[in-house]
């Protein structure tokens, strides 16, 4: 069974212990060492947020370095397999997930998933599909899109308030995908936020990553106001 082996961290800027955990899923063909590097630029928002970014459990296709890694494999882009590829995911990040919340004592609605290309599409899937007593606090989605939006009616679960920013010029997963990402996120009753970059190719500016960093605190705020059940306080 194929699992997660290796993952970076940055601990909490404050020193203390974290209160959030953020999730870094990156996207296809990167590795753990590449998303942590936005870690000190979102430290300044979420100071007591502890990062983790993981390695995508499978290497990639067609790539003999060892060091490039994929969460499903792009080489068949039929919907079958990229549901299929998502499906044996979802499952390896949610348990790398549970064991990282055991260890700091936090649990799912301290956590927020940030997701680039690939890796925003896992996220999407695996946080809608969470239980809803489990619920992750947000998802962060940039330059990604709903795989299989008809899947939704029967099996959401959970509906974490989203954040899509996406780069204006981007070659690989056109900036379309986010309005359409947005339109099926709100039509199941999500509370979701986009943010369009101009003049941006696929990747994360300073300016979109600033508005993560945003959405962080205000994830962070609203989770102080609830209690251990969810309930506003």
């Amino acid at each position: 069974m194929a699992e997660i082996s290796r993952y970076t961290k940055l601990a909490p800027e404050s020193g203390g212990h974290p209160n959030q955990l953020v999730v870094f899923v990156h996207g296809y063909g990167s590795n753990a060492d590449d998303l942590i590097n936005l870690g000190p630029e979102l430290a300044n928002y979420v100071p007591q947020a502890q990062f983790v970014s993981p390695d995508a459990p499978f290497l990639l296709d067609n790539d003999s370095s060892g060091v490039a890694r994929q969460w499903f494999s792009l080489l068949d882009r039929s919907e079958d397999k990229l549901i299929q590829g998502l499906r044996t995911a979802t499952p390896i990040l949610q348990r790398f997930i549970e064991a990282r919340l055991k260890e700091l004592g936090l649990s799912w609605r301290n956590t927020i998933l940030l997701g680039f290309s690939q890796g925003a599409m896992l996220s999407l899937h695996a946080a809608l599909r969470q239980p809803k007593d489990q619920s992750v606090a947000g998802v962060l989605c940039y330059s990604g899109t709903m795989i299989a939006p008809h899947l939704l009616a029967a099996e959401q679960k959970s509906s974490p308030p989203c954040l899509c920013v996406h780069g204006e010029d981007d070659e690989i997963v056109p900036a379309i995908n986010m309005a359409f990402t947005a339109r099926v996120l709100s039509r199941v009753g999500i509370d979701v936020q986009t943010i369009l970059r101009p003049g941006l190719m696929h990747g994360i500016d300073l300016p979109g990553l600033r508005a993560g960093g945003e959405f962080l605190q205000k994830l962070q705020e609203r989770s102080n106001k609830v209690d251990s059940k969810g309930r506003e306080v």
